[in-house]
């Protein structure tokens, strides 16, 4: 079971990740409210921006960040209590 745990997890960020929502986050939000989100271009463009992955359209551009996302969390994790083992 143990190493069918990844193949699951990443399963279960393909079958959700479609249903989240397309209303803005906190962040956002407070932004809206307080008059300061047409500040938003002035920064650095973020790699995975609104959880999309730059160049693709759709939902697979979102499964796709779920999934680069899900996998590098993964693999800092094993990295770091692979180091704290030995």
């Amino acid at each position: 079971m143990k190493k069918y745990l990844p193949v699951i997890l990443f399963a279960v960020i393909i079958l959700i990740i479609p249903l989240s929502s397309t209303h803005p986050d906190g962040l956002e939000r407070v932004a809206e409210d307080h008059g300061f989100m047409h500040m938003e271009g002035n920064g650095i463009h973020a790699l995975f921006g609104d959880y999309n992955v730059l160049h693709i359209a759709g939902p697979a551009s979102s499964i796709l960040a779920g999934v680069i996302g899900a996998a590098a969390v993964y693999l800092l994790v094993r990295f770091i209590f692979g180091m704290s083992k030995k």
